[in-house]
């Protein structure tokens, strides 16, 4: 968020849709240019990973709580996973 907040760009790609975002194929467009608050955002996405709206692989390996050691190499592969509920399911 630090990148986003310094370059200000048309988009953000992130985890947690900012407050007043419209969703684009590329990311969320910010009706006027504003800072994120990562500590907000944080939050969210903790709140988000316990009510199980995405999970996180590491290697491959699901991470089963927020506070859970890893340990990560130089080539490690980290995925956010954001799960989308079905209609009609």
């Amino acid at each position: 968020m630090n990148n986003y907040n310094n370059k200000l760009p048309e988009y953000f790609n992130g985890l947690v849709e900012p407050t007043e975002a419209e969703k684009t194929l590329n990311g969320f467009k910010l009706k006027r240019k504003l800072l994120i608050d990562h500590e907000k955002q944080v939050y969210v996405a903790l709140d988000a990973f316990q009510k199980n709206a995405f999970f996180i692989l590491v290697d491959n390996i699901q991470i089963e709580e927020i506070n859970q050691e890893i340990k990560l190499k130089d080539h490690s592969k980290v995925s956010f996973i954001k799960l989308t509920p079905l209609i009609g399911g």
